[in-house]
Order: C-alpha cells, then structure tokens, then sequence
C-alpha cells in the first residue's frame, strides 16, 4: 500500500493565485495600473485574516501607518506566468501592471461562475472603491516617509 500524498494548501496552488491575482486586478485597479506594493498588500489581505483586518482598518481611518507588509516570495513567479499567459502587462518603468484584454476576460469568467472565489469576490467588490483611491495615496505617502 503506497502512501497517501500530502495535499498541497490551496494558498500555494498556482492555479487559485493565478485567479486570485485576475481578480485583485479586476476590481481594485480599473482602467489604470496598479503597484506591486499595492497589489502585495491586497492579495495578503485576502490570503492572511490579520493582513485583512490590518487593511480594512488602514482603509477605514485617517491613519497612514501599515503596521505590516509581508512580501510574498510566490508573488514574482504568479506575476512570470500571468505575464507569459498574456493576462497581465507589467511597465517596469515605473513598476506597474494591469490587466489585459485577455486578463479582463479571464476574471469576468471566474467573476460570472457563482461558485469560485466566492468570499474573496465579496470582500473586492465591498471594498474596492476605497482599494482604488484610498489604498493608492496611502502608499504613495508612505513610500515617500521611506524614500525620505
């Protein structure tokens, strides 16, 4: 008798990070591109409940202090693939990325099957205006406080 494999956690399943990663993008940048800063703290939120909580009270008050921003060594090869598969462009430039066509149609697929990412689509579509506008200026000031 063989035994049994051990199941990888669905958190490092490339599959469930390559959609999660659509979907991030989807909701919380629109039309413009989003930093990898940014995009790093909202797929922790979405990954890790403290980072959530840390996030939507970050959100939610006048305070510009994340108090944690881990950064996620699996994010470079989701952001590889997504580039490889045509669901992403990535401005180096300025380190930026956005979804494209491609990408957009890929996360209205997983967006209209009612049963996939269910909890994770909830918590981008309540929180997404403030993950566009809000998120961005706090981390612009915060990136500057680090510059310094």
């Amino acid at each position: 008798m063989t035994p049994r494999p051990i199941p990888i956690p669905y958190a490092y399943r490339l599959s469930y990070r390559i959609t999660l990663s659509c979907i991030i993008l989807y909701f919380c940048v629109g039309q413009k591109a989003c930093s990898v800063t940014k995009f790093q703290a909202i797929n922790n939120a979405l990954l890790i409940p403290k980072a959530k909580e840390q996030l939507i009270e970050l959100l939610s008050s006048k305070n510009n202090l994340i108090k944690e921003l881990r950064f996620d060594p699996h994010i470079e090869t989701i952001l590889k693939f997504l580039l490889t598969e045509d669901l992403i462009h990535y401005q180096k430039s300025n380190d930026l990325i956005r979804l494209t066509e491609n990408g957009k149609k890929f996360a209205q697929i997983i967006i209209d099957e009612k049963n996939l990412l269910t909890n994770e689509i909830v918590f981008l579509k309540e929180y997404s205006t403030l993950l566009k506008k809000e998120l961005d200026l706090k981390i612009a000031f915060i990136e500057k406080q680090i510059m310094r």
